[in-house]
């Protein structure tokens, strides 16, 4: 069922689209978790382009980090099976009663996706921001 569903809202991307959700901790039931197969199936279809890993505490209905999925169907060929992760949990400023990305971090983390490291033996590049 969920492959099906899945595979029906990829047919519908045209170009990148950008998912917010909070971190997830393996909620679920006991014995399944249906959010760890879903992104497993993005993995699996070379579907992620960046994962954006936020600081905590800047959404009203969760103090837990928030991650931005950046999907593309239609990867350039020197980015297939390939995945960039981008750390920013540490750009951020204490706010009340939430925190904030201020101007200057957010245009950091726009500037990141060409700055990112590829680690050894791995597709996937990696940068922290701090």
């Amino acid at each position: 069922m969920i492959r099906n569903d899945m595979t029906e809202m990829v047919e519908k991307l045209e170009a990148i689209e950008a998912e917010v959700n909070a971190a997830s901790r393996g909620s679920g039931n006991a014995g399944t978790n249906k959010e760890k197969t879903v992104r497993q199936w993005f993995v699996d279809n070379d579907l992620i382009e960046s994962v954006l890993y936020l600081p905590e505490n800047l959404f009203y209905n969760t103090s837990a980090p928030g991650i931005v999925l950046f999907l593309n169907k239609a990867k350039h060929k020197a980015r297939q099976s390939k995945v960039l992760l981008v750390n920013a949990s540490r750009i951020f400023e204490k706010g009340d009663p939430k925190n904030f990305i201020p101007p200057e971090g957010l245009d950091r983390i726009a500037d990141t996706p060409s700055a990112g490291r590829k680690r050894k033996n791995s597709a996937v590049s990696s940068i922290t921001l701090s």
